[in-house]
């Protein structure tokens, strides 16, 4: 995860992420924005879920989730991510409480099955991204 180093979300722990280029597959955008925003190399997963995001006047997003894992690369903050590493689901949960998490990830991650409300127990996947 990372703080988000820009507008929409400014501030903020985010998943890495970005916009499909023409002719480009999920997979090869998925391995690009991980690169680019967290540098870090992984090797995309199954597809997890999609999310459509509607916030009028301007924002209307499709966004697509797929499972990763970790292949090399050690976390590095980027011009969109001014801060990047691997959290447990324990500091998610902190970060929650503390409002410093985007609202939508939390979601996803509960979703996701990664935050949950007893999460005392929970232990991360290994090198999942």
């Amino acid at each position: 995860m990372g703080i988000r180093n820009k507008p929409e979300n400014r501030g903020l722990w985010v998943l890495p992420g970005g916009g499909i280029r023409f002719c480009e597959s999920f997979e090869q955008t998925l391995r690009r924005e991980i690169e680019a925003e967290a540098g870090i190399q992984i090797t995309p997963g199954a597809f997890f879920r999609v999310y459509e995001l509607i916030n009028p006047p301007n924002e209307h997003r499709v966004i697509i989730y797929l499972h990763g894992t970790h292949l090399s690369g050690t976390p590095k903050a980027s011009t969109d991510l001014s801060e990047v590493r691997y959290l447990l689901p324990i500091e998610i949960k902190a970060l929650g409480e503390q409002k410093q998490i985007s609202p939508f990830v939390e979601q996803v991650l509960r979703d996701a099955g990664i935050l949950a409300d007893d999460i005392s127990a929970k232990v991360p996947p290994q090198a999942s991204v």
